[in-house]
């Protein structure tokens, strides 16, 4: 669980960076994004760790 969480928030943090950097701050696409990039970042996670 903790985890997943800390992989969440690890993408968060590169989204923010990055979305920052190149476009000036958070927009409603790289929130769309984010969401889509987090989730599948915390699926690899769990099945990384279920293996």
């Amino acid at each position: 669980m903790a985890a997943g969480l800390a992989a969440a928030f690890l993408t968060f943090g590169v989204l923010w960076y990055l979305a920052r950097r190149c476009f000036g701050g958070v927009n409603g696409d790289v929130t769309g994004a984010g969401n889509e990039i987090a989730r599948a970042a915390v699926a690899l996670v769990f099945a990384f760790l279920l293996v």
